[in-house]
């Protein structure tokens, strides 16, 4: 879209200070048509305070020859370094810098026709500072280290779009993405505690299946850095998606939705673990305790889609089915811990709602951690899922999480 946008949050807390906290934010997209997104951000809540600001643009279509971002973030009082990282803090806050510039110029192969992919090439500069932290160890220093990332990569891709419905909206018509991306990274991390070598590859593909049965995206990647020759903080990692066909039974059209994830760490840090309750490895699992360097999840799905609408509101059923598997890298991954969920629950979608898709879910948890019980209850928003755009981006590590 093209415009400006202005957002104002209040976040509170009853026990820790600032009592009611402030976040704001506001941006402008698609500057002079060119695809140019401005941003800037200030917080200040018991959770962080921050400042920051963005400037990018996307590689958003295969015609597209430039992509590339500036960035940079103050933050005081953090419990991780970034939103999205995996390993928070309990106690010592963070006080940081963060900068972050990365360009890349992405070149059609065939362009014009069916099988047109494109071959980007992109580098990055990433800066890290901290005025404090937790006191180094010799297990976990490298983590909250002072350093300076120097990352180059070459993708090839190749997306397309096919149209259908009732996949992750209801009733609109959605974008599937058919296509594939593989990447090669590979980087030198300027590092206070020892400069380290890293690279990676990743493979992915999502195609309609023959006949159309469903649509398949398959994806694997391994990576890691290197000191003096020895892997840390490695990584293996396998995803498989699957999505059937819209079928009737009886009178309901249903789709069926399957994951299996693997991920396993190899000489990682002290710090990190995998957990089960993040990114939906067991719905509504939220026990942080089953914790390791090595995850398989598994999950099912049925959705019914409702015919009619009710008030303006669609309605789909659905029934889950989740199990989760966590333990030590060092064992195989059978051998470790299993957990599981089990439940059904109803979706209720308006588009005309600033909150869109209402979920009510009822889930069971035969094998759960001391500290869950074994049903709960949930009603909460339910967030659009995207698909994987096969889209050319900014060169960075593999994420353990």
């Amino acid at each position: 879209g093209v415009g400006h946008e202005v957002s104002v949050k209040m976040v509170g807390h009853l026990h820790k200070e600032p009592y009611p906290g402030l976040e704001t934010y506001y941006s402008i997209n698609n500057i002079n048509g060119k695809f140019i997104n401005v941003s800037a951000k200030f917080s200040n809540t018991y959770i962080k305070e921050e400042v920051g600001f963005n400037v990018e643009k996307e590689f958003l279509t295969p015609s597209t020859k430039w992509g590339g971002r500036i960035k940079g973030n103050r933050l005081t009082r953090a419990n991780q370094i970034v939103d999205s990282d995996p390993v928070k803090l309990e106690e010592t806050p963070l006080n940081l810098l963060l900068l972050d510039a990365w360009a890349g110029r992405s070149f059609q192969i065939n362009p014009g026709k069916f099988s047109n992919s494109q071959i980007t090439f992109a580098g990055r500069i990433a800066h890290q500072y901290f005025y404090e932290r937790p006191e180094p160890d010799i297990r976990n220093n490298q983590y909250f280290s002072n350093r300076t990332f120097y990352l180059a990569g070459i993708t090839w891709s190749q997306r397309r779009y096919i149209r259908d419905q009732l996949i992750y909206s209801y009733g609109i018509t959605e974008d599937i993405p058919e296509g594939f991306k593989n990447e090669i990274v590979a980087g030198y991390d300027a590092n206070e505690f020892g400069n380290r070598l890293y690279t990676h590859i990743y493979l992915s593909n999502g195609n309609l299946l023959p006949g159309h049965p469903g649509y398949l995206f398959l994806s694997a990647a391994a990576g890691g850095y290197f000191n003096k020759l020895t892997l840390e903080q490695g990584l293996a990692r396998m995803d498989v998606n699957y999505i059937s066909r819209l079928f009737k039974l009886k009178n309901k059209r249903c789709r069926f939705f399957g994951r299996l994830d693997y991920m396993l760490g190899i000489r990682r840090f002290d710090v990190e673990n995998l957990l089960l309750r993040d990114s939906g490895h067991i719905r509504g699992f939220s026990s942080s305790l089953p914790e390791g360097k090595q995850r398989l999840s598994l999950n099912l799905e049925t959705v019914f889609f409702q015919q009619r609408e009710i008030y303006k509101f669609y309605i789909a059923l659905f029934l889950f089915a989740d199990v989760g598997i966590i333990g030590s890298n060092k064992e195989f991954i059978f051998n470790e811990h299993y957990y599981s969920g089990l439940g059904i629950g109803i979706r209720l979608h308006n588009e005309s709602l600033v909150l869109k898709t209402i979920q009510l879910r009822l889930a069971f948890y035969p094998y759960h951690p001391e500290n869950m019980n074994f049903a709960a209850f949930v009603l909460e928003e339910r967030t659009k899922h995207n698909f994987y755009k096969f889209q050319p981006s900014e060169p960075e590590p593999l994420r353990f999480q």
